[in-house]
């Protein structure tokens, strides 16, 4: 049976679409040259299924301003850049530690009411550092590409390899696996347990790492 994920628009108008991005882009990027090479060859009457209309970045030091405002104005596309660097907006709430829930809930919902007013209809997470809270996951339909293989389970059905950055694949690597994914899901108030969308190619682990006496799992 198949689930229908986003209904398009009665106006026959794309999917709207923010990406989240805290680094270098590259996830943010390859979203983008999608939709352009779909919008460039696209037929007469027909049009791309969605658009990236702005890149929100939590960290000023991202790539995220010059991807919006700069390496794709020759090809006539420029989205709107937002930036709300997290680490001040705690600071200005009395959290150094980034921690607290309340003031994260409190962080994503001023993003949330940013892009309703902007007519947002879904979310990328393309190399967000920080986990989203339901302030925008049960707002937005909301897709992660997650950096590790979600399929795996622990005996209590929770992920085995959740986390951020590069710590999902050092988990596969220490429990020995031979190969590692990428995973794209669904983004839901669980850590890494929505639904899953589709596992990269496999990319082969190392022998010489597979091979270290010390690996020890934590």
């Amino acid at each position: 049976m198949t689930t229908k994920l986003y209904s398009p628009k009665e106006s026959g108008e794309p999917m709207k679409l923010a990406i989240f991005m805290s680094g270098s882009g590259s996830n943010a990027q390859k979203i983008i040259e999608r939709y352009l090479t779909l919008r460039d060859t696209s037929s007469e009457g027909e049009h791309a299924s969605f658009e990236p209309v702005v890149i929100f970045t939590d960290e000023k030091t991202s790539n995220a301003r010059r991807i919006a405002q700069l390496d794709y104005v020759d090809r006539n596309f420029q989205p709107a850049y937002l930036c709300n660097p997290i680490g001040e907006f705690y600071e200005e709430r009395g959290d150094l530690t980034c921690r607290d829930k309340a003031i994260r809930a409190e962080y994503d919902t001023q993003q949330a009411d940013m892009l309703r007013s902007m007519g947002v209809d879904a979310v990328a997470l393309a190399g967000y550092d920080w986990v989203v809270t339901p302030a925008i996951c049960s707002r937005f339909l909301t897709v992660n590409v997650h950096p590790g293989e979600l399929c795996a389970k622990k005996a209590n059905g929770k992920p085995a390899y959740a986390g951020l950055g590069w710590i999902p694949n050092a988990k596969a690597i220490l429990a020995g696996e031979k190969q590692v994914h990428t995973t794209v899901h669904i983004v839901t108030a669980g850590l890494d347990e929505g639904p899953i969308l589709a596992t990269s190619d496999p990319i082969l682990v190392p022998e010489e790492a597979l091979a270290l006496e010390r690996r020890v799992l934590g």
